[in-house]
C-alpha cells in the first residue's frame, strides 16, 4: 500500500514511538543522528505561548511539556534536523513559527481533507484545537491539506470568534522545514477493516514525507496562491 523507502532515522519528542509507525524508519535516542525529528500528541498547547491570554475553559495545558519542547525544537533547528508535528506536534510546530490557534472547535471523528494536489480522502479526527496561520505573511506557509465547513465555531477564548477561509488539517513552513499534520496518520495505519478508507490519504501522507525528507515539497502554486486569497475575502 505505502512506497518502499529506505530506512530514515527518526528522533521522537515528548511521545511514544508508536507515532511514528508509518514512517517507515527506525528510532534513534540522539537527535544528532535524526533525519527527522517527531512532535507529537497529547495536551494542548498553551495559549500564552502564541500570546493569548483569554484561556477557553476546554483548554487543558502542560506548561512543563511545552518548556521542553520548545527546548527540543530549538536544539532541532541549530542542527538543522526537519520536523514533523502530529496533532499536538502539528499545533506546536505552527505556533514555534508564528501562527496562532482556534482554541475550541467541533471536529467529526472521520470528515473530507482535500490535499494541495487537489484530491480529497477522507482522513480521522482526535481534536479540539486547530492551527490558524492567516496572520502570518503569506511567504511563510503553505497549506498542505485544507477541509471546509467542518465545524460550526472557531473560538479564541470565549469572547472572540475567528472567522475561518479553510481549516487546515496540514501545513509546512519552509524557513524551519516543518511539516505539520492534524489528523493521526498512527492511528490510520493501524486501523484494521476499516483501513481501507484511510488508503489515499495514507499514500498521500507517505508521499508528502518522502518528498519533504528527500528534496523540498513542491506545491501548485495557483492552487496555494487561491487558498491564501481566501484568506482576504473574510
Amino acid at each position: 500500500m505505502l512506497n518502499n523507502i529506505p530506512k530514515r532515522k527518526i528522533y521522537v519528542v515528548g511521545g511514544h514511538v508508536g507515532y511514528a509507525n508509518w514512517m517507515k524508519g527506525e528510532i534513534t535516542n540522539e537527535m544528532e543522528n535524526a533525519d527527522l525529528v517527531v512532535f507529537t500528541g497529547g495536551e494542548d498547547v498553551c495559549p500564552l505561548l502564541y500570546g493569548e491570554k483569554n484561556i477557553h475553559p476546554r483548554t487543558y495545558y502542560n506548561l512543563n511539556r511545552d518548556y521542553r519542547e520548545i527546548e527540543a525544537y530549538e536544539k532541532a533547528l541549530n542542527l538543522k534536523k526537519k520536523m514533523i508535528g502530529i496533532c499536538r506536534g502539528h499545533q506546536f510546530l505552527s505556533v514555534m513559527n508564528g501562527a496562532k490557534l482556534i482554541q475550541h472547535q467541533h471536529n467529526p471523528g472521520n470528515h473530507k481533507m482535500t490535499s494541495y494536489t487537489k484530491k480529497e480522502m477522507t482522513i480521522n479526527s482526535l481534536h479540539h484545537q486547530a492551527v490558524y496561520p492567516f496572520l502570518l505573511p503569506e511567504s511563510k506557509y503553505h497549506i498542505v491539506g485544507h477541509s471546509q465547513g467542518i465545524s460550526e465555531i472557531h473560538q479564541n477564548g470565549l469572547s472572540e470568534e475567528y472567522e475561518v477561509p479553510v481549516e487546515i488539517e496540514a501545513i509546512y513552513f519552509p524557513e524551519t522545514q516543518c511539516l505539520g499534520i492534524q489528523c493521526h496518520p498512527e492511528m490510520m495505519y493501524t486501523a484494521g477493516k476499516f483501513a481501507l478508507d484511510y488508503i489515499d490519504s495514507l499514500e498521500f501522507f507517505d508521499r508528502t514525507l518522502s518528498l519533504f525528507l528527500n528534496q523540498n515539497l513542491i506545491f501548485d502554486l495557483n492552487y496555494d496562491r487561491a487558498l491564501k486569497h481566501l484568506t482576504h475575502l473574510v
